[in-house]
């Protein structure tokens, strides 16, 4: 998920089709979890925050490399400083979804 106004990040995985609309969902409804993503969320407006999907893949060979790429985009966007984006959490989740999809900006962190 990419802030268009300041260029932060939120770095996630899981299911293709459903992301999206729970994260969305949530923020729409004020009740999303990640309080600072929930807050600038708020200030900028949904209009400010767009969903790209970086990667994607549909054998479930493929969760282990995709759980590495994910912790890859972690520490390349830099997504868990404050100043970068929105994640408190370094550590990549274990995904059991045969279709996997990280959250992030067309343009990274340098």
């Amino acid at each position: 998920m990419l802030n268009q106004v300041n260029q932060k990040v939120f770095i996630g995985s899981g299911n293709l089709y459903s992301r999206k609309a729970s994260n969305w969902s949530q923020l729409r409804a004020g009740t999303h979890k990640n309080v600072g993503l929930q807050k600038e969320w708020d200030k900028f407006g949904e209009d400010q925050f767009k969903f790209v999907i970086l990667f994607e893949c549909e054998d479930a060979a493929d969760v282990s490399f995709l759980n590495k790429c994910e912790r890859y985009w972690l520490d390349l966007t830099k997504a868990t400083r404050k100043e970068y984006g929105y994640n408190t959490n370094r550590q990549a989740h274990k995904n059991e979804d045969f279709v996997l999809k990280i959250e992030c900006l067309e343009k990274v962190a340098e």
